[in-house]
């Protein structure tokens, strides 16, 4: 008997091994796809759209750990993100393959982690393994997922669900490690994944219906321990978002405001319609739209209808499902109220779908469980074929100019490509298109800074310098910092006025740009320094002693402290002296 007994375990040993190797053939040749159709991503630049911006933020300031974690004033709370962002550009000095080596690291790991999150769900009906391995290449393949892999801002997504994943992921696993250190891990990567995007919120309405959906009869108190592990998080990440008084911030505001405006029906409309296009575009990713500004509200009202039916359906008669469409609906939700808040500046996005997309992926992977296995194979390998459009997305996104044209042709009507597009021309000195691009989005009421830049830009490289500073100063009157943009304008005021004739008229206007930067920027305190410089090659005295006593009186340090101080002295003893040369 103990001969046959230690056969048995030596056999369950065995294939246990076999099994293992196997997942990892699996998880081999998913890795390998999903990167081969993803390669070009490492040629992208940056986006002439929000990555730009970002890096030039993060080149230019440094960051502190407790004013990125600890309070929020502004529309989005996401420190882990921004922290990201930070290291990599610091790492790689600006470079972009950095960004993009770690955009696509991310979504092969989130991949891997749908594979396992699948298997360890799905064996409760198959022990096969095709399930999870459809499920890992539908979202590791989804052209659908190429905005957020190959964008470089859409890395918020990719962190939130790469913690959404390990959450779930230690939720569901047999108890392999102490229930409280369990509870500790759920806990920390619940709170990163809110600290990555607010999305992952849906987590609190997944979970507590997951765990008392019949599937789970065996985990007793360590459903109330998962519990307490999320709501400790949850409590930790509004302290941290608000503060102890909670006072809301600008991001949630701007929901509660715009759902202020509307009625409750149009509400209610809005949502359902947002819900059925979203559905839509899972079933149907094409066409791929990087600004989806309307969509077919009737017909996706009719799809949101079929689809809360069917699923409410499968959800109440085959147990295996719940978790799948938990998710995908769940996490559908976080976007609908970022339509109504109109915080984003398209109201739709596929990105969005990057969290919806791993219940998809699961509920594709229980699909497969229903057919013969040898049609089940087959299919599988069928998903392989989504690597095309996927590596097409990915070549599109790999060339700026390319992109923004084909976003103008599919959504003409969104203005803010025709910006993307002219940054683009001006890069390949097409001037005369991107000049009536950056007009059409003038004509459509899109004024900001940006798009004056880029015009003055334009007007520099043609030489027409007046031109050019009328739209610095319009670009100026725009911008919520428009210090930077006044030191461009006198740069080239300074440039091109010493080469003139009247040189002293340059040197007056940049004196009095310098003021007028310091006046919107307090903290700019070498603006009076700058300016007494000037006034003092003008010959104006009174007015060079009177700012560069103003710069040694602002508050903080400078380098130009000692040279200020010496040109101060001689101007004094100039005047004790009685007009003496200096």
């Amino acid at each position: 008997m103990d001969k046959k007994i230690k056969s048995i375990n030596d056999l369950n040993r065995g294939a246990t091994s076999g099994d293992d190797l196997l997942d990892w053939v699996s998880l081999v040749v998913v890795g390998i796809v999903v990167t081969l159709a993803y390669l070009p991503a490492l040629t992208s630049g940056f986006l002439s759209l929000d990555d730009i911006a970002l890096v030039k933020t993060f080149m230019t300031s440094e960051i502190s750990l407790k004013s990125l974690f600890v309070g929020a004033s502004g529309d989005y709370f996401r420190p882990i993100t921004i922290l990201s962002y930070f290291l990599d550009v610091k790492a790689g000095d600006a470079d972009p393959l950095i960004s993009h080596i770690l955009n696509v690291g991310l979504h092969l790991s989130n991949t891997f982690l749908v594979f396992v999150l699948s298997r360890a769900y799905l064996n409760k009906v198959t022990d096969s393994r095709w399930p999870s391995l459809a499920a890992a290449l539908i979202f590791g393949l989804s052209p659908l997922n190429t905005e957020s892999v190959v964008w470089v801002s859409g890395r918020t997504d990719l962190l939130c669900c790469f913690f959404f994943l390990l959450s779930l992921n230690l939720i569901i696993a047999k108890n392999t490690f102490p229930q409280l250190l369990t509870a500790g891990a759920i806990s920390i990567c619940f709170l990163c994944s809110l600290l990555a995007k607010e999305s992952s919120i849906a987590l609190l309405g997944i979970v507590p219906f997951f765990l008392w959906s019949g599937q789970n009869s065996g985990m007793g108190s360590r459903r109330f321990l998962v519990l307490i592990a999320m709501g400790s998080a949850l409590a930790a990440y509004l302290i941290l978002r608000f503060g102890i008084d909670l006072s809301v911030d600008n991001g949630v505001a701007k929901v509660v405001e715009g759902g202020k405006t509307k009625s409750i029906s149009m509400l209610l409309y809005e949502s359902i319609v947002a819900m059925g296009f979203y559905f839509s575009k899972l079933l149907w990713p094409f066409p791929l739209n990087f600004a989806i500004v309307s969509i077919n509200r009737p017909l996706s009202a009719v799809i949101a209808f079929a689809g809360i039916f069917s699923l409410s359906c499968l959800y109440l008669r085959v147990a295996i499902t719940r978790l799948p469409i938990l998710i995908m609906v769940m996490c559908i939700i976080p976007p609908i109220m970022a339509i109504h808040g109109k915080l984003a500046w398209t109201p739709y996005a596929e990105r969005y779908l990057y969290l919806p997309m791993v219940g998809f992926a699961m509920f594709a992977g229980w699909a497969v469980t229903q057919l013969p296995k040898r049609l089940a194979s087959f299919a599988v390998i069928a998903l392989l074929l989504l690597a095309f459009p996927t590596l097409s997305r990915a070549v599109i996104w790999s060339n700026s100019e390319v992109f923004w044209r084909e976003t103008i042709e599919k959504s003409p009507e969104f203005p803010r490509s025709y910006v993307g597009y002219a940054a683009e021309l001006i890069k390949l000195r097409r001037y005369d298109e991107a000049e009536q691009n950056l007009k059409r989005a003038l004509d459509m009421k899109y004024e900001t800074y940006f798009v004056w830049q880029n015009l003055a830009t334009i007007y520099q490289e043609r030489g027409d310098h007046s031109q050019y500073e009328n739209a610095m100063l319009r670009a100026i009157s725009l911008s919520k910092t428009p210090t930077e943009l006044y030191i461009k304008l006198i740069q080239n005021l300074l440039w091109h006025g010493t080469k003139s004739e009247n040189s002293r008229k340059a040197y007056q206007k940049a004196a009095n740009y310098y003021l007028l930067a310091y006046e919107k920027d307090k903290n700019f305190g070498e603006g009076l320094y700058n300016a007494a410089k000037l006034y003092l090659i003008l010959g104006d005295q009174r007015k060079a002693r009177c700012y560069f006593e103003l710069f040694l009186a602002h508050p903080g340090d400078s380098l130009y402290r000692p040279a200020a101080r010496k040109m101060l002295d001689k101007i004094v003893t100039h005047d004790n002296l009685g007009g003496a040369a200096i």
